[in-house]
């Protein structure tokens, strides 16, 4: 599926609502989609619901290419001239964003959003309300997007699995795309979760051979 040219992944484990079917569903109707975003930039889906209509149309995302009249999330353009909100410095490559944007009956592949609201967000965990210092116990789950040494990020949530266990699997497996399940201590003040335990959520295949030719 491709939701505002955002690639979607619907698997066995994706919870199907309101009779959406990935089979049945048609161009131009509305749907929730729902996930993490892998390595390669694909939303692999946890819930995938369908719509009666959505006012406003809905986005979050890595901002590219910002420039005076707007800026992309993955392969969608977004036309929008205004201030964003909790964007330091205005918006630049790289930021987090989320976008609220005006429904388009003549959408297609190569539309603008009319975004109406643009803010800047921190793609880790959030925190409670007033929670500005200390640690929390918390538990995350989520595709890898980067490691470096025992360091790594799931989601923009830096890790570090220094101290960690790991299940179904070890450091030698934690590669980008990865998808683990993480337990932990988050410090607040550094936003940094020390991992005690790192569980690999699903199967891992790593193959080192010659390639016999195409399947």
């Amino acid at each position: 599926l491709a939701v505002l040219n955002q690639p979607v992944l619907v698997t066995a484990a994706t919870v199907l609502a309101n009779g959406a079917d990935p089979a049945t569903l048609q161009v131009g109707q509305v749907v929730a989609v729902s996930g993490n975003v892998t390595a390669m930039g694909v939303v692999q889906a946890s819930r995938l619901e369908l719509m009666a209509g959505a006012n406003p149309w809905r986005i979050q995302g890595t901002v590219s290419s910002p420039g005076p009249s707007g800026f992309a999330i993955g392969g969608q353009a977004v036309a929008f001239a205004g201030m964003a909100q909790n964007c330091t410095g205005g918006l630049t490559a790289g930021q987090f964003v989320r976008v609220r944007a005006t429904p388009d009956p003549a959408y297609t592949a190569s539309s603008a959003l009319a975004a109406t609201f643009v803010q800047c967000f921190n793609p880790g965990l959030e925190l409670p309300p007033g929670v500005t210092t200390g640690t929390l116990r918390v538990e995350l789950e989520g595709f890898v997007t980067s490691v470096s040494g025992t360091t790594f990020y799931v989601d923009g949530q830096q890790v570090d699995a220094s101290s960690a266990q790991f299940h179904e699997g070890s450091l030698a497996n934690l590669l980008p795309g990865s998808r683990v399940e993480v337990d932990g201590t988050l410090d607040v003040a550094s936003g940094v979760l020390s991992a005690s335990r790192v569980e690999f959520s699903e199967a891992r295949v790593r193959v080192t051979a010659p390639l016999l030719g195409p399947i």
